[in-house]
């Protein structure tokens, strides 16, 4: 990153209060007024990477696609430049919207396109199931999860699987990160059939 790109701070609440001189650390009115200057601080750069990106992206290739992304916090791998806007575009409303289910739905249908994206909900969070015909390439399914890690709320399972359109998700039968490790629910005993592409819980 070059010193004239400066990367999006999403945390300016927590860290107004972070830097306060310790004799005014729990403090509930004075962590009450920084909080809303540092809501405030977060607001405006919300708003100003957001004019910044949306009004290059759409035109944007190369070094200055690689910029944006830079800038965002997002980068290419081995998606294509379609795809690095996209993800770009994404990680945008990842930086600058509050965790909720529909969000979060929103997002991984965008992402995974032109699969179709159902949620299954258990008692701490719930499976998003994306359904599709192929198997969705490794760096478009990586990029996804490091959307969806970042944007679940603390506290909240919110697992992504993939299930191809042929097969039903049996639910509760996944071990660890990797291809193949979904059973069908019709033939458990057979072989399996999904893969899990983010686990729901881990933020590392």
């Amino acid at each position: 990153m070059s010193q004239e790109q400066t990367p999006f701070n999403p945390n300016h609440v927590q860290e107004s209060i972070d830097y306060l001189l310790w004799q005014w650390k729990g403090k509930p009115n004075i962590e009450a007024l920084m909080s809303a200057l540092g809501l405030g601080a977060q607001l405006l750069e919300n708003t100003a990477f957001a004019v910044l990106v949306g009004s290059q992206l759409p035109a944007a290739q190369g070094r200055t696609l690689a910029m944006l992304g830079d800038i965002i916090g997002e980068f290419q791998g081995g998606l294509s430049h379609e795809q690095f806007r996209l993800f770009i575009e994404l990680r945008g409303i990842v930086n600058s919207s509050y965790p909720s289910e529909h969000t979060t739905w929103s997002i991984i249908s965008r992402a995974v396109e032109p699969g179709a994206v159902t949620i299954q909900r258990v008692s701490d969070g719930a499976y998003f199931v994306v359904e599709s015909i192929d198997w969705l390439p490794g760096d478009v399914a990586a990029h996804t999860a490091r959307l969806v890690r970042d944007f679940r709320a603390i506290g909240y399972w919110c697992a992504v699987v993939e299930i191809r359109s042929e097969n039903q998700l049996m639910v509760g039968s996944m071990a660890s990160p990797g291809p193949s490790m979904i059973g069908s629910i019709g033939a458990p005993s057979s072989d399996l059939v999904g893969r899990l592409i983010y686990d729901g819980r881990k933020r590392a």
